[in-house]
């Protein structure tokens, strides 16, 4: 595609999304701290840790057999025949983005599913999961009380305190002078 204005039309439109992209990239509400590559990164990771787990012995071929994917399939064709500026412009779809995502959600929870006996029968995995277990009871406590003083303050505030800014309120609530607003 050409631009009206000379040269490339999906170069300057690449380009100009990238550098959107990149806008929401540092602002921790809009972004989720990742990149698309480094995203489809881990997705290719979970896929090639799939195959992996296929390979292991002790499963049958019958469980082997894989059941017909023809739109994974297609999708699959379609992706691998592209080159690496295409791949690109496909990984910088918000679209394919939010697909890609739920997609992934899904392997992650199947791949689960699948190994989640084998660690715990491992010795190293059982060990990990029993550090784990004790920091969650340990650590869920905590949480809890912090949510619960989070929702106290909260409370305070709305209810006894909300003719002063939130960041007031916090300063008296630590004991911090109260500086007269400029009205």
């Amino acid at each position: 595609m050409v631009s009206p204005f000379g040269g490339d039309a999906t170069f300057l439109l690449t380009t100009n999304k990238s550098i959107i992209m990149g806008m929401f990239e540092s602002d921790p509400l809009l972004s989720t701290g990742r990149s698309l590559e480094s995203l489809a990164q881990e997705n290719e990771a979970y896929t090639q840790k799939l195959q992996a787990l296929k390979q292991i012995p002790g499963i049958t071929q019958q469980q082997r057999v894989s059941t017909p994917t023809p739109i994974w399939d297609e999708i699959d064709r379609i992706v691998s025949s592209l080159n690496d500026q295409e791949r690109a412009v496909l990984n910088n779809n918000k679209e394919y983005y939010d697909n890609s995502m739920a997609i992934q959600e899904m392997v992650n929870s199947e791949v689960l599913l699948l190994v989640k006996g084998r660690i715990e029968g491992s010795a190293e995995g059982k060990a990990v999961l029993e550090q784990q277990l004790s920091f969650v009871r340990r650590t869920s406590k905590i949480a809890k009380e912090e949510t619960a003083r989070r929702d106290a303050l909260f409370r305070e505030y709305v209810t006894e305190h909300s003719d002063m800014t939130w960041q007031e309120f916090i300063d008296w609530k630590n004991g911090k002078p109260q500086q007269k607003s400029k009205k």
